[in-house]
């Protein structure tokens, strides 16, 4: 025997239900959006830290340079000033094997050890660092490969940022 129903009951079930997986989707859209949200910030926010530990080696650079062309250059503070650069990179270094950066850290403290090898030369042999073509060569190459990191961090975050409005 079949049960007869109004229409208006037909009516309120099949909207009803209709409303039912109209939430579901929106449900599971909403955890999408704040899955990709999240994501998104965990890049942004690695490759901020990336630009600012690139600013504070660049910036720790400069203090170098200008203890080194000094009349009297300091060697403890030199020397403190060195310590705190490789401590930088080592951070880098180990942000970067977390998956969270390039390769340009550990190029940095290649190229930064090069560069600390040719001012030990430059020192040993003639104390005047002007006309050092050899020790000009290594800081340009040093100085260039932590503006090209930088630059490699803003990129990605351009991409992510595209990313996510296509996926949106």
């Amino acid at each position: 025997m079949k049960l007869a129903m109004k229409l208006r009951t037909r009516l309120f079930l099949s909207i009803s239900a209709l409303i039912t997986v109209a939430l579901l989707g929106l449900l599971l859209g909403l955890v999408s959006v704040m899955q990709m949200a999240g994501t998104q910030e965990v890049l942004v926010r690695n490759n901020f830290v990336t630009l600012d530990l690139g600013l504070k080696l660049r910036q720790a650079l400069g203090d170098q340079l200008m203890i080194m062309i000094d009349e009297n250059p300091d060697p403890a503070a030199f020397q403190a000033s060195r310590q705190h650069y490789l401590e930088l990179l080592d951070e880098g270094i180990t942000l970067q094997q977390s998956g969270n950066g390039g390769y340009g850290f550990t190029q940095a403290k290649a190229d930064y050890l090069d560069f600390l090898q040719a001012y030990d030369q430059t020192q040993a042999s003639v104390p005047v660092l002007t006309g050092n073509e050899a020790l000009l060569e290594k800081f340009n190459t040093l100085r260039s490969g932590l503006v090209s990191e930088q630059k490699r961090s803003l990129d990605n975050i351009n991409d992510i940022e595209r990313q996510a409005r296509e996926r949106a």
